[in-house]
């Protein structure tokens, strides 16, 4: 029984340090496991810090892509809106000018049409007059040249009355004789 003992205590003692290995390697295990998990934590958080600054990085550049994009458009709309104002401002002032030149057209042609009329009045006066001297020259003329033709006939007939008469008074001397 002395030998069964001592196996049974060797083999207790077995067991004893089979469950201190096995406590001490379960304490070695959970210490490592431990401290993968502590290291798999601290990778998981270095990776959550790496993606989170990536991602704080990814919208921050988008952030300044989108102002920049923001500020291009903007400085943009106040370039165009500039150069809609001036082209505005030339228009009006081509506008302004075209309303000038056209009242200075209609002005100059009216003035031109005004000067056009007193020049014809001032013709038609002046052939009115020289008709009206025409004809007063010509009733002249006429009445000189009817006067002229009535004195020709008048003294043509005179002429003739006194030839008439010397032949009359030659018959009567050549008949009385």
């Amino acid at each position: 029984m002395k030998k069964s003992i001592i196996a049974i205590a060797i083999a207790g003692l077995v067991l004893v340090g089979c469950d201190q290995a096995s406590h001490d390697s379960a304490k070695e295990s959970a210490a490592s496991v431990k401290a993968t998990t502590t290291q798999v934590k601290d990778d998981v958080v270095s990776t959550t810090d790496t993606a989170l600054n990536s991602t704080k990085q990814a919208l921050t550049d988008s952030a300044d892509a989108v102002s920049d994009t923001a500020d291009k458009v903007a400085d943009k709309a106040a370039e165009v809106k500039n150069n809609v104002a001036d082209s505005s401002d030339a228009a009006v002032e081509s506008s302004k000018q075209a309303v000038s030149d056209s009242a200075a057209a209609v002005e100059n042609k009216v003035s031109e049409l005004k000067d056009n009329a007193a020049n014809a009045t001032t013709d038609a006066v002046d052939a009115s007059k020289d008709a009206a001297s025409d004809a007063v020259n010509s009733a002249t003329d006429m009445k000189d040249a009817a006067v002229d033709k009535t004195k020709a006939a008048t003294n043509d007939a005179v002429d003739m009355i006194n030839k008439s008469v010397d032949s009359a008074e030659k018959k009567v001397t050549d008949l009385t004789n």
